[in-house]
């Protein structure tokens, strides 16, 4: 349970790798230590062995005479013959001499760790050779390892005792410095706890920007700022649409009690009944507009794409149109001289195009001019919708692809401003862009960019170069 928390286990972390270390440190200090010490230990016996045996080789020494001179406080020296009969030896040697072998031996220096009959370690230095007489002799050496174990305890005590000392002096830094990294982390998320729909402006603190928890605050401050434009623009959507449904629905109500406070007669019904219906259409187009636009929005809404005759669904679109253009009337011209072919939905770019040439006709006073044209640039297919209409001011401009903006009420026509966002998610989808230039009181430009699909397709047989509509 307890190491559950990031705290606990950054602390059992840091502890483990510590200890390990300590470990690893202290057994390696104790090995360097014994090896040195037993190292001096055997160098020094067989310095003195070496020394003892060139003397007895040039007849320089007698170890019935000199035994004292060669026996020190803690050099052992002892000399048998091949069937273990002591020549000499150490004074210190009387009563327990060093232990012998004499079934084991070979020429140069052999050394082993043996006990003394009383039971102290000895290190012990054994050769074989010959005095000056030619016998074969073995001259042994030893020392007492009392001092080399007593310095190897004491290096195990300190090392025993300052390696606990040690682990809790670091399991005291690991706790403070366990809860200085992870005391960011519980203000985030104190703060986040604070953090709700409609407190969505908040924001969490960023301690240090350019460590990794002043990065996961950061990350975590963009998220909301998106959460917060989410919630906005979905507050300010439903306010608009509910404005939007309300005014059709007040209108349609209004008509239908004025109906029916008195008898009236039947052109009087059916004005009203005009009126009704004029508003009925009017809310099922907002309806259709809003769900549709929900559709291109939802993130897991796929469009059914298919290669589809760009150009023929224009044309098809113009010739649509074309009654209103003429009843208005308008210069309608269309131009659509190269085939092509797009990925997409039909009906979904249906849509787009009737909402773009709707405003063009909408906006466009009698007299003037709507012109359609299409065309071909390297791998993308280029719709341009020019008129003469009445322009956008430039204040407008940078807003007319937000849901229910309209730039005046004497622009609106009647319309909920969804249009151009519509057209805006539809090329979205389709992986095209948008791009609108308007010149107040002289028209607006209307482009549409989508990617082509190869291979080419064989021109359009019913559509003409150009044709237009006086």
């Amino acid at each position: 349970m307890m190491l559950r928390s990031i705290r606990a286990r950054l602390m059992a972390w840091h502890l483990a790798v510590i200890a390990v270390l300590l470990g690893v440190f202290s057994v390696a200090l104790y090995s360097s230590v014994a090896h040195s010490l037993y190292l001096e230990v055997d160098v020094r016996l067989l310095s003195k062995a070496e020394e003892l045996i060139n003397y007895a080789h040039t007849g320089q020494i007698d170890f019935e005479r000199d035994q004292i001179a060669f026996s020190t406080e803690d050099l052992l020296i002892q000399v048998s013959r091949l069937d273990g009969t002591v020549l000499h030896k150490s004074p210190a040697l009387r009563a327990s001499p060093l232990p012998l072998d004499t079934r084991k031996h070979s020429q140069g220096p052999q050394l082993q760790t043996v006990s003394a009959q009383d039971g102290t370690p000895l290190r012990l230095v054994t050769n074989l050779d010959t005095t000056e007489e030619g016998d074969p002799v073995f001259v042994q050496v030893a020392t007492p390892l009392t001092r080399v174990q007593s310095a190897l305890e004491r290096l195990r005590f300190w090392l025993l005792t300052l390696v606990p000392v040690l682990l809790a002096l670091a399991s005291l830094g690991s706790y403070f410095l366990a809860d200085r990294m992870v005391r960011p982390l519980r203000i985030m998320a104190q703060t986040a706890r604070t953090i709700s729909a409609g407190n969505l402006s908040q924001r969490l603190p960023v301690p240090t920007p350019s460590d990794e928890v002043g990065q996961l605050a950061t990350t975590f401050n963009e998220m909301f700022e998106r959460l917060h434009q989410a919630f906005e623009h979905q507050r300010r959507f439903v306010s608009n649409a509910s404005h939007e449904l309300r005014t059709p629905l007040t209108v349609l109500r209004g008509q239908v009690e004025v109906a029916l406070r008195k008898a009236r007669s039947p052109e009087e019904y059916r004005q009203a009944l005009q009126a009704a219906l004029a508003q009925a259409e009017r809310l099922s187009r907002l309806t259709e507009q809003l769900l549709l636009l929900a559709r291109t929005e939802s993130g897991g809404w796929i469009p059914r794409l298919k290669p589809i005759r760009f150009d023929q669904l224009c044309w098809e679109v113009f010739q649509e149109l074309r009654p209103l253009a003429e009843h208005k009337p308008l210069v309608w011209e269309a131009t659509c001289p190269m085939p092509a072919l797009v990925l997409g939905d039909p009906e979904l770019l249906r849509q787009a195009l009737l909402n773009v040439l709707d405003n063009a006709i909408k906006y466009t006073p009698p007299g003037g001019q709507v012109h359609l044209a299409l065309n071909r640039e390297q791998d993308r297919a280029r719709l341009i919708v020019a008129d003469t209409g009445l322009g956008i001011a430039p204040e407008d401009l940078p807003h007319i692809f937000e849901r229910f903006y309209r730039v005046d009420k004497a622009r609106s026509s009647g319309g909920a401003g969804l249009g151009l966002a519509l057209v805006r998610e539809i090329v979205t989808q389709h992986h095209g862009d948008i791009r609108v230039e308007s010149t107040l009181h002289q028209g607006t430009i209307v482009t549409i960019s989508l990617p082509l699909v190869d291979p080419l397709p064989q021109p359009f047989k019913g559509n003409s170069p150009s044709v237009h509509a006086p």
